[in-house]
């Protein structure tokens, strides 16, 4: 996306000396908007309408790798910076994922007379954040890149459905809703850096829910495989990040999660978890939600085994000279 040059810039692009500087908006995906520039001053810029904003020098990231492209071309660069100096950042905030797929228009302007107009306009999208304890960096993509992905369809044994999604048909009411707990004890894994944020034992209604007509087997892997959001804590985040249910045991209410919290889990945090789904044809989909109907993977397709199998010497005649 490009901005018309006025006229009183044109004259700008071609001197051998520019005074051009980034102005950076973020807009977080909860609503949050920041504005940075990587001059030494604070800059004001209207951004095509009529109230002027402020952009402010602090912590304002630095664009490497710039490539502008003319055509429909992916288009994509990558910005690193300080981002803890900046007004209104704290690092819990980029800890938490905050800044994930965020969206950020960058402008060019003269520094000197910001107010009259941009020479262009981009607007792009975080991908791939890392951050370390002073430094944080991320690729950004613009929209010519998102629309250059291969959305393909895997064939496999497994459901490709989501759980509860329109393909699945599933819905989350009666035997199949969410159910509270509240964390009473973190259990520590054995030989396991992420102790305090992937297991943990807790007491409520996941674990009194029963529901009836199932299995003991059912019943005990109930959550497996579900979905787990945390509702108090330091793991609250906005969007609601849901975290995938690796193993759970009725019996002591334990529940161990495939990757780590953000945060430490601590004693009295809550959470909903929903019942999960192994994806199996004549597993959870038969025997748990009784929607064969709706099984979304090929069951009985042949896999590369077949391929490799060699006649058994009990179907051969051997003949001795």
């Amino acid at each position: 996306m490009t901005i018309s040059i006025i006229p009183a810039l044109r004259g700008q692009r071609t001197q051998l000396t520019k005074c051009w500087a980034h102005l950076f908006k973020i807009t977080r995906r909860d609503g949050v908007i920041m504005r940075m520039t990587d001059h030494d001053a604070t800059l004001w810029f209207k951004e095509g309408g009529t109230t002027a904003y402020e952009y402010s020098p602090l912590g304002a990231p630095n664009m490497n790798s710039q490539r502008w492209t003319a055509n429909w071309n992916p288009d994509s660069s990558e910005l690193e910076g300080f981002f803890l100096e900046s007004d209104g950042v704290e690092q819990s905030h980029i800890r938490e994922g905050r800044y994930d797929r965020a969206q950020i228009d960058v402008y060019v302007v003269d520094w000197r007379w910001p107010w009259i107009g941009s020479f262009r306009m981009d607007r792009y999208w975080f991908h791939d954040f890392q951050y370390s304890e002073e430094r944080w960096a991320t690729e950004i993509r613009s929209l010519a890149e998102q629309t250059s992905y291969n959305i393909n369809r895997i064939h496999n044994k497994r459901c490709d459905a989501d759980l509860g999604d329109d393909r699945c048909g599933v819905s989350f009411t009666g035997d199949y809703a969410a159910q509270t707990g509240t964390v009473t004890t973190v259990d520590a894994l054995v030989n396991g850096p992420d102790h305090v944020r992937m297991r943990f034992e807790g007491s409520g209604n996941y674990v009194t829910h029963t529901p009836a007509g199932y299995s003991a087997g059912i019943l005990d892997t109930w959550y497996r495989h579900g979905s787990l959001v945390w509702t108090t804590g330091d793991n609250v985040i906005a969007g609601s990040t849901l975290y995938e249910v690796q193993y759970f045991s009725r019996a002591t209410g334990c529940i161990q999660l495939w990757v780590p919290t953000r945060f430490d889990i601590g004693v009295g945090d809550t959470f909903q978890v929903y019942p999960g789904c192994d994806k199996s044809l004549h597993g959870h989909c038969r025997k748990k939600f009784n929607n064969i109907i709706a099984h979304r993977g090929f069951s009985y397709m042949p896999t590369y085994k077949y391929l490799l199998k060699t006649p058994r010497l009990r179907f051969m005649t051997l003949y001795e000279p």
